[in-house]
């Protein structure tokens, strides 16, 4: 069971010196409090936050309550291969997993292997499914590893114009055999493109998850379109649209004043503000203004 909510008060966190060798309680902020609220609450949400604001912990605290109410069993995270190293997992004493006592009984897998030489596509696939059967609270996968649950299926078109490429769920890891019932996208915006390799085979996973959750600083740095990819993760296209092109049609080409309201996905905060929670989503796109 997780204790950090019985030593919790809001608004304030005890003063203490953080040693890397000498593990201690974590005690959230009262706006992480809020964040782990908002997220239990619902089967999808955005966390949409500054670096240092405790994205990883929140979500390691998220599962834990979930996994109490046995609402969830096993978790798969998608990160950059960096934060697979350095952010979740316990290879180094400054990781959440390691420094707080909180989350030191979460166990972590990376299903990463890159050996080299003769038959070495062989060999790092029979590596990753040891990684995969492995029993673990959150198995962790960079973006490009994707491709060992979903197979890529080259053929010439009808037309004789070229290739086609289909993306289709390995049978192994089809519904009923796939052991992860919650998703966490750290870095979500490495998916803001829907016309990429890593989000094809993404999207074939969705639907095999109960939950869905993406974490990142800034969704939108480029503009409102970068939003599409990352909220289609959480919702199937329930908000924006199935696809990018109804999309850009619907809120950036219209001549009337246009609204974009993403309040019921997303929830944001930042460093700068002391960690005050935008009450519905991130205040530069609960309801931006398109035109």
């Amino acid at each position: 069971m997780c204790s950090w909510s019985t030593m919790s008060q809001p608004g304030k966190k005890s003063s203490r010196t953080i040693s890397r060798f000498q593990p201690k309680p974590w005690i959230p902020y009262k706006y992480q409090e809020k964040v782990i609220e908002f997220c239990v609450s619902r089967g999808a949400g955005g966390v949409f936050a500054d670096p240092g604001t405790g994205k990883t912990t929140i979500m390691a605290a998220v599962y834990q309550i979930l996994r109490d109410l046995k609402q969830v069993n096993n978790v798969l995270v998608v990160a950059p291969l960096q934060p697979c190293y350095n952010v979740w997992s316990k290879s180094h004493n400054d990781s959440d997993f390691v420094k707080w006592i909180d989350f030191q009984d979460l166990s972590l897998e990376l299903i990463h292997s890159d050996m080299k030489g003769p038959d070495s596509g062989y060999r790092n696939e029979m590596k990753k499914r040891e990684i995969y059967e492995r029993e673990a609270d959150f198995h962790v996968i960079n973006p490009e590893g994707l491709g060992f649950f979903v197979d890529t299926i080259i053929t010439e078109r009808k037309d004789g114009k070229g290739i086609k490429k289909e993306y289709r769920l390995k049978k192994e890891f089809q519904r009923g055999k796939f052991k992860f019932d919650m998703l966490i996208v750290d870095e979500v915006t490495d998916f803001k493109y829907t016309n990429t390799l890593r989000f094809k085979r993404l999207e074939k996973l969705l639907n095999l998850f109960d939950r869905r959750y993406i974490l990142t600083g800034d969704p939108a740095a480029n503009g409102l379109l970068d939003l599409f990819g990352q909220c289609y993760i959480l919702d199937g296209g329930n908000a924006l649209g199935r696809f990018i092109s109804r999309y850009k049609r619907d809120f950036f080409e219209p001549t009337l004043p246009v609204y974009l309201d993403t309040a019921e996905l997303n929830i944001g905060f930042s460093a700068a503000k002391g960690g005050d929670i935008a009450t519905d989503a991130h205040n530069r796109h609960r309801q931006s203004r398109l035109r």
